[in-house]
């Protein structure tokens, strides 16, 4: 039987998920909120057909939008 174990495993060119020019870098955080919360965000997300990330989105240019007293400094 013939060693192929330089063959297999490893890089390939190519592999992988492609990069979306149309969709900048994201960073992943955690939040933990109550239950009822979390139902009434999955409730309406559901509901405007929206992602989870699109959400948190809307939701923070909102908040800053009522909040920026400073002109966001």
């Amino acid at each position: 039987m013939t060693d192929k174990s330089g063959e297999w495993g490893g890089r390939r060119p190519g592999a992988g998920r492609k990069s979306r020019p149309d969709s900048p870098p994201k960073e992943s955080r955690r939040v933990s909120l109550a239950p009822e919360l979390w139902e009434r965000i999955d409730a309406t997300q559901e509901a405007r057909g929206l992602t989870r990330t699109a959400v948190f989105e809307a939701m923070s240019e909102a908040w800053f939008a009522a909040n920026d007293k400073d002109g966001g400094q």
